[in-house]
């Protein structure tokens, strides 16, 4: 995956939705947990 196209939210909130948990997708991503619930949180 490349992250700074997840960057935009989007990709996010689809990968959330399919229930992917925030820590999955921070060691995807290879960016904090904390950076995942900040996107996350920032596009709602």
């Amino acid at each position: 995956m490349d992250a700074a196209a997840l960057k935009t939210g989007e990709d996010f909130k689809r990968l959330s939705a399919q229930g992917m948990s925030a820590a999955e997708i921070s060691a995807q991503c290879g960016i904090s947990q904390a950076e995942v619930a900040d996107i996350l949180n920032m596009n709602e």
